[in-house]
């Protein structure tokens, strides 16, 4: 992969990068107050991403309760190493998912030659714009929710079943576009259509999940000029050093941001999440779901069978009858007497009764 390609056959774009970094590096320069109140450098557990684009093997990590997937439904559109499943993310509220980024997921090998910073998630924070153009085309739903041309959406869809009537998950949105290119248009944004309509919204609100819908007061932002705060108490910063994410800002980790939708229990529905670059194709975002987040509301477990009884142990054999008493001599005779007296006695009264 080649940063200078677009996928759009238009002219290459080094400059794009090298003027957004430049812009960038003054925005900093004149608005350190921006990291007030962030946190200080972490000492999370460095995340592992496994990186496929097997669908069946990123649904089978994702779906959860009362969630049937329809077989062969399962499809992911996007460059191959820009999805894949996680483990050991300290910065998210969930240690393992999936993850879908507008760039390349990778956390363990080396970067292209000339881009030491095109991974967008292994941490240290030590880029003020990481990312890389990875070719893939943009998505036509993230583009009209972003009101933008989109590139390098990375998408997977699938056909279910579930037992309730609603849906609900959890995620995380991060981006390197924070803060400085808050109201830019550059707004990197996911769209998660469940039956056609999009659920990844603001709770509480109608906005959908992107740079320019949550993020702090932004004093100096390039391009778009002062910003007020939004939905601030699901942002949070992550400051250059800290070893957690190259991404500067995070969306749903301090504080838990669920989305929900209505399904037809019983019934094929679909789902499709993605997430894609707008505007242009550098500096990149990722959206990370927990393993079996998706999943029906008010499902009910399966019950595991119980485990079989051991066999009960043999009884013991019963001891054997003693033998009958053999009757002893005296036994005999005096049994005899006894019945020769009463046949006596019964003699006597007949003749008795004769006379």
């Amino acid at each position: 992969m080649r940063f200078e390609n677009r996928k759009d056959g238009h002219s290459a774009r080094p400059s794009v990068r090298r003027r957004r970094r430049v812009s960038k590096r003054l925005w900093m320069a004149g608005s350190l107050t921006l990291c007030a109140g962030l946190p200080a450098a972490s000492t999370y557990a460095a995340i592992g991403v496994t990186t496929t684009s097997n669908a069946d093997a990123l649904v089978t990590e994702l779906v959860g309760t009362g969630v049937t997937v329809v077989p062969g439904s399962a499809t992911y559109t996007g460059a191959a190493n820009a999805s894949g499943t996680f483990t050991g993310a300290g910065f998210l509220p969930f240690s393992s998912g999936i993850v879908l980024t507008t760039g390349d997921a990778r956390t363990s090998a080396a970067p292209p030659p000339g881009l030491p910073d095109a991974f967008i998630i292994p941490g240290p924070n030590s880029s003020e714009g990481a990312g890389l153009d990875n070719g893939a085309a943009g998505d036509a739903d993230v583009a009209a929710l972003a009101g933008a041309t989109t590139f390098n959406a990375s998408v997977l869809q699938f056909s279910f079943v579930p037992t309730t009537d609603t849906v609900r998950f959890q995620l995380v949105f991060g981006s390197d576009e924070y803060l400085e290119f808050v109201g830019s248009g550059h707004t990197d944004t996911i769209a998660f259509m469940l039956n056609g309509k999009n659920i990844a919204l603001v709770p509480g609100t109608n906005s959908n999940i992107s740079v320019d819908t949550v993020h702090p007061a932004v004093n100096n932002g390039f391009g778009g000029g002062p910003q007020p705060a939004l939905n601030a108490q699901y942002f949070t910063g992550i400051p250059q050093g800290d070893a957690s994410t190259q991404l500067d800002g995070l969306v749903g980790a301090a504080t838990s941001l669920f989305v929900q939708g209505t399904v037809t229990p019983g019934q094929v529905n679909t789902i499709k999440l993605a997430i894609a670059d707008a505007t242009d194709s550098v500096i990149d975002s990722a959206v990370f779901l927990p393993t079996q987040g998706f999943a029906a509301v008010g499902a009910v477990p399966p019950v595991p069978p119980s485990p079989p009884s051991p066999p009960s142990p043999p009884s013991p054999p019963s001891p054997p009858s003693p033998p009958a008493a053999i009757p002893t001599p005296e036994a005999i005779w005096m049994g005899l007497s006894t019945l020769g007296s009463i046949g006596l006695l019964s003699k006597l009264r007949r003749r008795s009764g004769e006379k």
